[in-house]
């Protein structure tokens, strides 16, 4: 009774398989054994498998669109320690959601994104909006501490999201901006009212060996 093993057997016939798809059915499958058994992932094919997957992509996806749009996203917050100090540096605010149909956290959250633009500007509105919601409520954030948040250039072109923003700006926070493209950072004079409204904007770390010094400089 100390020790439990079982197995679950799929048949791995291509009939009817995407080959192209096979790496997001086995994440599938791995995150299924992890968080319901191994009765979640026992399928008579390949092919069963993948459609499980499938659904439950559009399933996450469905439910994402509709929490970004009523407001309704699970928020993450993740302190980022100085390590010469020893103390909380900035708070990471980071959009997931959790409810009893689904459970996706920021890192899943940031893969569904990237697939869909439009998806991305929802939940960009979002996040900019639930960060305004802190300048009624600002004993919620330690004093001293600086709130971060992630955003791709694009997103701080659009009038809404740099409105909830500014809700914000007397408490100094940091924007990591991504997706950097030269025509839009020619258009974007909005991060310059940001700065001097007194968010400190930097870049995503993912991009900082991705741009030639005339791009950083910018």
């Amino acid at each position: 009774t100390a020790l439990k093993v079982e197995t679950a057997t799929v048949g791995l016939s291509n009939d009817d398989v995407d080959r192209s798809q096979i790496s997001d059915t086995v994440r599938y499958a791995v995150e299924q054994f992890k968080e319901n058994g191994v009765e979640a992932i026992q399928q008579d094919s390949l092919a069963g498998l993948q459609q499980a997957a499938d659904d439950q992509h559009k399933v996450e996806v469905t439910e994402l669109r509709a929490a970004a749009t009523e407001n309704r996203l699970t928020f993450q917050f993740s302190p980022v320690f100085h390590l010469a100090s020893g103390r909380v540096e900035h708070i990471q605010v980071e959009p997931g959601l959790m409810n009893d149909e689904v459970s996706l956290t920021p890192f899943k959250v940031e893969g569904y994104v990237a697939e869909d633009d439009s998806l991305g500007a929802l939940i960009d509105t979002a996040t900019a909006q639930h960060l305004g919601g802190y300048a009624s409520t600002p004993e919620q954030v330690p004093q001293g501490t600086y709130l971060s948040s992630t955003f791709p250039v694009q997103s701080l072109l659009q009038r809404d999201v740099i409105a909830s923003l500014m809700t914000i700006a007397q408490t100094r926070p940091i924007l990591r901006i991504h997706g950097l493209d030269q025509t839009l950072l020619q258009r974007a004079n909005e991060l310059q009212t940001l700065r001097s409204a007194g968010f400190l904007v930097c870049l995503h770390g993912y991009e900082v060996g991705a741009v030639n010094e005339e791009k950083l400089q910018s």
